[in-house]
């Protein structure tokens, strides 16, 4: 029954309750925050979120990996 307002890093802008950012990256790393308004009482609450970057794992140019399988 409330008004959402959120903001966020890059010019993350949303309107609903539970906002995502689908393909997050590193730049959407910061501090959301989000006001809430019910009946013409507000609340601000504010967070920080760290996206990690995908790591990258290289196995060679000759050397295949099966699924399940140990490598050194």
């Amino acid at each position: 029954g409330g008004n959402y307002s959120w903001t966020g890093p890059n010019g993350f802008t949303s309107a609903v309750q539970n906002p995502s950012i689908p393909s997050g990256t590193i730049a959407a790393s910061g501090t959301y925050t989000v006001t809430v308004n019910v009946s013409g009482c507000t609340a601000t609450a504010s967070t920080t979120v760290t996206v990690n970057a995908t790591p990258t794992i290289g196995a060679g140019n000759d050397i295949a990996i099966c699924a399940g399988a140990n490598t050194t």
